[in-house]
């Protein structure tokens, strides 16, 4: 209603944006509710272990109709960091797709006006992906070494640091 008798004004602009948030179906709603785990913001102690094994096709669907609901999210608002996110994780974690999760995550760094906590936590998530998923451990190593000269105090830099000492004991 605001939008309608208010055209073109700050009031019909932020309840547009509001709206751009609530859910649209009720499944959206439920898995807004539902308990979620919560990721660790750094590197994680589950990177020494191979990537898991190929989850069943109904768990594949499942990660696909999830990532179908960012997508669709992101098209509405292309700045929704949080869709923006969660298709980064799914892309890379239970899609087998690392690469394009790098890619999201990567555009989340490019967006303007970002805590420094997110940002050390997606250069942390990449490197993380880079070295478990894609087994390349020059690229995990140049973004390990970002994180370390961007974000120094972060916890991520101190899981970083670590990793670095653990990957220059193996070369």
């Amino acid at each position: 209603m605001l939008c309608d008798r208010l055209k073109g004004t700050h009031l019909a602009h932020m309840a547009q944006l509001r709206m751009n948030q609530l859910p649209r179906t009720a499944e959206e709603l439920r898995d807004r509710l539902a308990a979620k785990p919560i990721p660790l913001p750094a590197l994680g102690d589950n990177l020494d272990e191979p990537p898991a094994p190929p989850e069943s096709e109904l768990d594949r669907q499942t990660s696909a109709r999830l990532a179908n609901a960012c997508v669709q999210q992101l098209k509405q608002d292309p700045d929704n960091v949080a869709a923006r996110e969660k298709l980064a994780r799914l892309f890379a974690e239970r899609l087998n797709q690392p690469d394009l999760g790098i890619e999201q995550a990567m555009l989340l760094l490019n967006m303007p006006d970002q805590p420094d906590t997110k940002r050390a936590e997606w250069l942390g998530l990449t490197a993380a992906w880079h070295l478990k998923y894609r087994q390349d451990l020059d690229a995990g190593r140049r973004v390990l070494e970002r994180l370390v000269q961007e974000y120094p105090q972060s916890p991520q830099a101190l899981a970083a640091r670590h990793r670095l000492e653990l990957l220059a004991g193996d070369a």
